[in-house]
């Protein structure tokens, strides 16, 4: 779990809300972290006979763990910027849609999107 939230940490400034929704983007970062560590030489053989879910679940704990941490950073952020990244990233609404629900211009969307990720990485 700990080598998820190392990669996100490091990785964070490439993360581009245009091409999808934070938490997928971790969830991606977590399966892939496990196939990382599934593949290498320091895996145990003695889990070779467990279901590959188990072995998932072993290695990563809950993926419901890293929405919750996010989820709580997020908590830390100004109102309106907290606003605008529960609604994309956690609601799934495209920011179009937002700035339409919002009655605010998309360019105020996307910079309030900004802000927030910039935020986010100072949190982390």
């Amino acid at each position: 779990m700990q080598e998820v939230f190392m990669k996100i940490w490091q990785h964070i400034n490439k993360y581009d809300p245009d091409k999808g929704n934070l938490l997928w983007w971790t969830k991606k970062i977590a399966w892939n972290t496990s196939l990382d560590i599934i593949r290498s030489k320091h895996f145990s053989n003695s889990r070779l006979n467990e279901p590959l879910s188990d072995v998932h679940k072993h290695l990563l704990g809950d993926t419901n763990q890293v929405e919750f941490g996010l989820r709580k950073l997020t908590a830390r952020l100004k109102k309106e910027h907290k606003e605008v990244v529960g609604l994309v990233y956690f609601e799934g609404y495209r920011q179009e849609e937002l700035a339409g629900k919002l009655g605010i211009p998309l360019g105020t969307v996307k910079s309030r999107l900004r802000a927030a990720m910039k935020a986010l990485r100072k949190l982390i």
